[in-house]
C-alpha cells in the first residue's frame, strides 16, 4: 500500500483553496519555488554554491526565467565573490571549480552576470614587479589591456583585466601584444599557460617589445591623493627635484650609470583626487583616474603616480612600490608618499624595472662560495651595490649589460688561463679598457660577470669594504631572473674580522654604509670547484685591478645519468599502472622518460605514476604488455645525460576490477601521483 503524501495533499488542497478565494495558483508556484531553493550559506565552499545553482538555477520555466528569485541571486554573488577571489590565489583551484561557463546563457541575466564565461582577448600585456622592501618580498602580477592601439586616450577608454596564469607567464615586457585564451569573470582573467601549448587555456605572444632603456625618457609625473584623504603633504617642486633637479634624482642618477644614454625630461601633474570603487588596491584604477583629469598625454612615454598614503584606501596595498618591467610604448610605476616623505631610492629602483631589469640579489651557499643552486640561498635585494638591490649606486655589470649600455667592446671573454685587467665600471669614454670579464658557467644557463667599484660619482656612497677588489655575480642577462652576487670567501663571514657582519646586507634599497666585504681581497682567490674554475686577485689601484684565471682540467660536462630504483606494476580497477622512481641526478632540473625510444614525459621530480585514471591518453598502458623505459636527466641549460640502463616492465591482466595499488615497499621511495607529467 502507498505511503500517504501528506505535504503533497496539503499542497494541493492549498492550491484549491487560493483558486476559491481567486488567488492565482501560478502565484503561489512561484512563490513555493522560491521557498525551496536553497539559501545561500555563508560558509558554504564554491562546489556547495555551484550545485546549487544549477539545481535550482537551469531550466527554470519562462516565467521563472523573467523573475528569478532573489536568493539564486545571492547564491550567483556569493560563488562570484569566492571564485574571484581564487583566482588570485589559486589559479589552478579557479578553473577547476569555474565550470558553469558553457552553461552560461541558460541561467537567466540577473544570474549569469555573476558567472564566468570563456573568452578570447587580444591586446597589450602589462608586466608588473611589486616590490615590499620593509619584508624583503617581491612579486610579479599581470594585467592585460583590451586594444592593441599606442595612443594612450584609447588606452584608457579600453578595458584593462587582471590576468593570472597557472604556469609559465611569458617572459616578454609591458606593452607586448598577446592573445589570450581563458576563463574570463568580472575584470579578471585566468588561463593555464603563458605559451601557445596544446591547453585548452593558453596564450600566444603575437609582438613581443622591446624594453625602451636609451635615448630622451619623457615622463609624467601625477600628484595623487583620494577622495577620503585630500591632504597634499608634499609640493610640486619638491617632486620635480626628485625627478630633475636634485642631486640624486631620476635624471642625474641614470644619466651617470648610463654613460650618458639616457636623458629623462619630466612635467610634474596634479594634485588628482580619485575615488576607489572598490575596497582592494586598484591602482591601475587610481592611475587612469588621474590620467582622464590630466587629458592631453601625447608623447609621454612614462607615466609615474606618487600617491599620498591612506591606511583606509590603500590598506591593501602590500608594497612600497610597483613598476612595469619595461614598458613599450609607456611604463608606468606607482610609488607611496609618506606624510611629507618620499624616498628618492624608491623613485629610481621602480625606474630601473622600466627600463628593463629585475632585482640585484645576494647569493649565499653556507661555507662553499658557490654550491648547486638547490642547497643555496638566494636574498632579495641583497646586493649592496646597486640601486636594483639595497645600494643606492650604479648598475652591476650584467644589469648594464641587459640594457644596452654596456657592449661587447666593454667586455673581456676568458676561456683559458690568463691574467686579466679591468677597469672600473664608473669609467666613461668610448677607449677606456675592458669593464667586465665574462666567464662561463657550464653548469648553468649563467655566465659569471666581474667587475670593479670604485668611489665615483653615485658609488662615493659605497663603503671602503665594498672596494677591495674584483665582486662576482652570475646571471643569464634575463630581465626577468635576478642577478646574483657570490661571497668569495665566505669563511669571513664566520671569523671575528671587525671589518665583516655575519649574514646577508639587509633589505633595500637605502644610500651606502655597510661594512661587509663581498670583493676579493689581493692574493684572495674565488673557487667553483663544480665548474673547476678559481679565481685569484693579484693587485688593485684606484685605475683597475688584476685578477689571474685558471681552468682545471675537470670541466663540468653534464650532468650524470640516472639509475632506476624501484618499479612497480598493477590494475587500478580495469586498467594497468606503472610506478617508477630513480636517483636524482646532480645538476639535473627535469628528466626525460622514454618507453620503447619515444619520449613520453618530462618531468622535474625522480618518480612518476604512469596512471590512466590521471594521465593523458597517450600515457595508456596495455594490459599483459612489456614495456622498455629509459632516463635522461636534464640540466638548466639543457645539457643532458647520457641515457640511463634499460628497464622493462610487465603490465599485469587486469581483467577483474576492483584492485587497489599494492604497498609500496619503502615509502620514501613510493612514486609521487601527478595528474600528467607532460609539460
Amino acid at each position: 500500500m502507498p505511503k500517504f503524501n501528506n505535504s503533497g495533499f496539503a499542497s494541493s488542497l492549498l492550491v484549491l483553496m487560493l483558486l476559491v478565494l481567486g488567488i492565482g495558483a501560478a502565484t503561489y508556484l512561484t512563490q513555493q519555488h522560491t521557498q525551496l531553493t536553497p539559501k545561500a550559506d555563508e560558509t558554504a565552499d564554491i562546489e556547495q554554491l555551484t550545485n546549487q545553482l544549477i539545481q535550482s538555477g537551469l531550466g527554470l520555466r519562462p516565467e521563472q526565467q523573467s523573475r528569478p528569485d532573489s536568493n539564486l541571486e545571492k547564491i550567483s554573488f556569493q560563488r562570484k565573490q569566492l571564485l574571484l577571489k581564487e583566482a588570485e590565489v589559486n589559479p589552478a583551484k579557479f578553473l577547476e571549480h569555474a565550470r558553469l561557463a558553457q552553461q552560461r546563457s541558460k541561467f537567466p541575466a540577473s544570474i549569469a552576470q555573476n558567472i564566468e564565461e570563456e573568452s578570447e582577448i587580444t591586446g597589450a600585456l602589462q608586466v608588473l614587479h611589486a616590490d615590499n622592501f620593509d619584508q624583503k618580498k617581491s612579486y610579479y602580477q599581470y594585467a592585460l589591456i583590451d586594444s592593441t592601439s599606442e595612443e594612450q586616450d584609447e588606452l584608457l577608454a579600453k578595458p584593462r583585466y587582471d590576468l593570472y596564469f597557472v604556469t609559465n607567464p611569458p617572459k616578454v615586457y609591458s606593452g607586448s601584444i598577446v592573445t589570450v585564451k581563458s576563463v574570463k569573470l568580472a575584470s579578471k582573467l585566468v588561463t593555464e599557460t603563458g605559451d601557445p601549448s596544446g591547453r585548452k587555456y593558453n596564450t600566444k605572444v603575437k609582438t613581443p617589445k622591446p624594453a625602451i632603456s636609451t635615448g630622451r625618457q619623457k615622463v609624467a609625473v601625477f600628484l595623487i591623493n583620494f577622495s577620503g584623504n585630500k591632504v597634499q603633504p608634499f609640493t610640486v617642486d619638491q617632486v620635480k627635484g626628485l625627478v630633475l633637479s636634485n642631486p640624486a634624482s631620476v635624471r642625474n642618477f641614470y644619466r651617470e650609470i648610463s654613460y650618458d644614454k639616457v636623458n629623462v625630461t619630466a612635467d610634474v601633474l596634479g594634485w588628482f583626487t580619485v575615488t576607489p570603487k572598490t575596497p582592494e588596491c586598484e591602482f591601475g584604477d587610481w592611475g587612469n583616474q588621474a590620467k582622464q583629469q590630466a587629458k592631453n598625454l601625447k608623447g609621454y612615454n612614462r607615466f609615474i603616480y606618487v600617491m599620498t598614503y591612506s591606511p583606509i584606501d590603500t590598506g591593501k596595498c602590500n608594497w612600497g612600490g610597483l613598476g612595469t618591467i619595461g614598458g613599450n610604448p609607456a611604463s608606468e610605476a606607482w610609488v607611496f608618499g609618506y606624510d611629507s616623505y618620499i624616498s628618492d631610492s624608491t623613485f629610481n629602483h621602480e625606474f630601473g624595472h622600466n627600463l628593463g631589469v629585475h632585482h640585484a640579489n645576494f647569493f649565499s651557499c653556507g661555507d662553499k662560495s658557490v654550491d648547486e643552486y638547490y642547497r643555496c640561498q638566494n636574498n632579495e635585494y641583497g646586493d649592496p651595490y646597486d640601486v636594483m638591490g639595497n645600494g643606492f649606486n650604479h648598475f652591476n655589470a650584467p644589469h648594464k649589460l641587459t640594457v644596452g649600455w654596456l657592449s661587447d667592446n666593454d667586455i673581456q671573454k676568458v676561456s683559458q688561463d690568463g691574467v686579466y685587467e679591468l677597469v672600473p665600471i664608473e669609467s666613461s669614454g668610448k677607449k677606456v679598457g675592458k669593464r667586465v670579464l665574462k666567464i662561463a658557467k657550464l653548469n648553468s644557463d649563467d655566465d659569471y660577470y666581474l667587475e670593479y667599484r670604485q668611489p665615483v660619482g653615485f658609488d662615493k656612497t659605497l663603503s671602503s669594504d665594498l672596494l677591495t677588489g674584483v665582486s662576482i655575480r652570475f646571471s643569464n642577462l634575463s630581465a626577468f631572473i635576478q642577478t646574483k652576487l657570490v661571497n668569495p670567501q665566505p669563511q669571513r663571514l664566520s671569523s671575528p674580522n671587525p671589518t665583516s657582519t655575519p649574514g646577508p646586507p639587509p633589505s633595500g634599497p637605502v644610500k651606502g654604509g655597510f661594512n661587509y666585504v663581498y670583493d676579493l681581497m689581493d692574493g684572495e682567490q674565488f673557487d667553483d670547484q663544480i665548474n673547476d674554475i678559481t679565481i685569484k686577485q693579484i693587485s688593485h689601484s684606484p685605475t683597475g685591478v688584476k685578477v689571474e684565471v685558471k681552468f682545471g682540467p675537470n670541466p663540468y660536462l653534464g650532468p650524470a645519468a640516472p639509475e632506476f630504483q624501484f618499479s612497480n606494476s598493477y590494475c587500478n580497477f580495469d586498467k594497468p599502472v606503472v610506478n617508477l622512481s630513480w636517483t636524482r641526478s646532480v645538476k639535473a632540473v627535469k628528466y626525460e622518460l622514454y618507453r620503447d625510444q619515444q619520449i613520453i614525459a618530462l618531468v622535474d621530480q625522480p618518480d612518476i605514476s604512469i596512471n590512466p585514471y590521471y594521465s593523458d591518453n597517450d600515457l595508456s598502458l596495455e594490459q599483459n604488455h612489456s614495456y622498455s623505459y629509459q632516463l635522461k636527466a636534464v640540466d638548466s641549460s639543457g645539457r643532458k645525460s647520457s641515457p640511463s640502463d634499460i628497464l622493462s616492465v610487465e603490465t599485469p591482466d587486469c581483467k577483474s576490477t576492483g584492485k587497489s595499488p599494492p604497498p609500496s615497499p619503502d615509502s620514501s621511495s613510493a612514486p609521487s601521483q601527478i595528474p600528467s607529467p607532460r609539460q
